[in-house]
């Protein structure tokens, strides 16, 4: 942040709110990737998850940016996110941990896919105003200071804390 000039800074309040409400988003899809670990392998749940991630950025650019795929690369994620599911579907060899639960783990990995990718769009449309470096900074950190607060707050309220 030293090298970016201050008037740069300064327009950092117009965005905040979309920067917050993405932050909030990612402290969401956080949690929900943390669930999908629990019911599924872990390379598995980081695949289902990303791939959702990323058909959501689509969609919502679609929707609301404007943004256009080629058929090409339409078919291409298509086909990733088909690969992705049935890995995701498909039974390790082994024994398994008694706390898998594939469906369980697909639905958090959309989840996540669902909440991540919105809050990836609402920074998108904040780096194109401001500095990226800038909108990723304060991103970031309010991601943190979300979930510091909401720990801070669950631990007083159900009396982890005294």
């Amino acid at each position: 942040l030293l090298s970016v000039p201050g008037a740069d800074l300064l327009r950092v309040p117009d965005y905040i709110l979309y920067i917050l409400a993405a932050s909030v988003l990612a402290a969401l899809g956080n949690w929900c990737a943390a669930i999908s670990v629990n019911h599924l392998p872990v390379g598995i749940s980081s695949a289902v998850c990303m791939s959702f991630a990323s058909v959501i950025v689509v969609a919502i650019g679609y929707l609301f940016l404007g943004e256009v795929l080629g058929p090409g690369q339409l078919v291409f994620i298509a086909l990733i996110l088909a690969v992705v599911i049935c890995l995701g579907a498909s039974r390790p060899e082994g024994v398994l941990p008694p706390a898998y639960h594939t469906g369980r783990g697909i639905l958090y990995s959309c989840l996540y896919g669902l909440f991540l990718g919105a809050a990836c769009t609402l920074i998108g449309v904040a780096s194109r105003i401001l500095r990226p470096s800038v909108a990723l900074y304060f991103d970031e950190f309010s991601i943190g200071f979300v979930v510091f607060s909401l720990l801070f707050h669950l631990s007083f309220t159900t009396g982890l804390v005294r």
